[in-house]
């Protein structure tokens, strides 16, 4: 059995702004580690409402060690 950690949020606006400041905290890191970060997003109304919950982020997207990919 792999370790799996479920985090459960009561709807999608919320579940949206908790992936929008995990996906901010793991691009940092990614980026001051190994200079880059590759990151896959999917389509659909979550992808959508995170990239509008993201947008509303006080912290800085390092958009140019950015590379992004759709899946």
């Amino acid at each position: 059995m792999s370790d799996v950690e479920r985090r459960v949020r009561p709807d999608k606006a919320t579940l949206a702004n908790a992936v929008a400041e995990r996906f901010l905290a793991v691009v940092t890191e990614a980026v001051e580690k190994r200079g880059v970060a590759h990151v896959v997003l999917t389509g659909g109304s979550m992808g959508t409402a995170f990239l509008e919950a993201l947008g509303r982020s006080p912290n800085e997207v390092p958009w140019a060690s950015l590379h992004l990919w759709w899946g």
